[in-house]
């Protein structure tokens, strides 16, 4: 995998627009293909690490049952749009290299791995409620994840809003891999820590305007609210992770 910081930050936040476009494409069959691009803002989290603007691209597709994006690969063995369960499989890309920050200096650089699992989708008048179970396909963390999330989409006037509101929980092997401080890694402001299992809530708000009949031009932002369990570490200084991002995209 590609060990471009920018690129893994672009693709990070390119997974919410992943996530928005899968479910507005399923109200469109006809519509299989986006592609677009624009620009994206993450914070970072580690103490030291700048946060950045950086370019970002998108590609996607969406199928009867099949979707496929930069993030990732959905394939639905069960049910229809009002109710699936699907395969999926995603890329996990690193959190802590020691290039992003002097602090870190000294630091293993975390590898980049494969979650696969499955999803459930429930999709009503009152909104949709989607769960992910996934472990690592890799046996690089050797964790696993479970997410819940709930979207509730209206329209005022030709504005498409949904926000969002969910919650991630990490195994503990999972969460100490990717921010946790190992023994041969302690230095005299840096201390080793051990991150047990996380609870991880979120908030998110996508904004979008057609442009044209096939393009729309597309604002998400979306809110993680780190834990003590992983704030109480010393190479973590912000209790929030924000991504925002601006992007026309052109389905067909």
């Amino acid at each position: 995998m590609n060990n471009n910081p920018n690129l893994k930050i672009a693709a990070i936040i390119s997974s919410v627009l992943a996530l928005m476009a899968t479910c507005a494409n399923a109200q469109n069959v006809e519509t299989k293909w986006s592609v677009g691009g624009g620009v994206a803002y993450f914070s970072a989290p580690f103490k030291g690490a700048k946060n950045k603007t950086v370019p970002l691209p998108y590609i996607g597709y969406e199928g009867e049952k099949f979707s496929a994006s930069i993030l990732g690969l959905s394939y639905r063995v069960f049910g229809d749009e009002n109710f699936s369960v699907s395969a999926i499989a995603s890329p996990r890309f690193q959190l802590i290299d020691p290039k992003d920050s002097t602090f870190m200096t000294g630091m293993s650089k975390r590898k980049s791995s494969v979650d696969i699992g499955v999803s459930a989708a429930l999709k009503s008048d009152f909104g949709a409620f989607n769960v992910d179970i996934v472990t690592d396909a890799l046996s690089v963390h050797k964790g696993s994840q479970v997410s819940a999330n709930y979207t509730f989409p209206f329209e005022v006037g030709k504005l498409g809003v949904m926000p969002s509101v969910g919650v991630t929980w990490q195994s503990s092997k999972l969460a100490d891999y990717y921010y946790g401080v190992r023994a041969n890694e302690v230095k005299a402001n840096r201390a080793k820590y051990v991150v047990g299992d996380a609870t991880i809530p979120n908030l998110g708000l996508k904004i979008s305007y057609p442009v044209k009949e096939n393009i729309d031009l597309v604002s998400i932002n979306s809110f993680e609210f780190l834990p003590k369990d992983i704030t109480r570490n010393s190479i973590i200084d912000k209790k929030t992770n924000i991504g925002s991002m601006l992007a026309v995209i052109y389905k067909f």
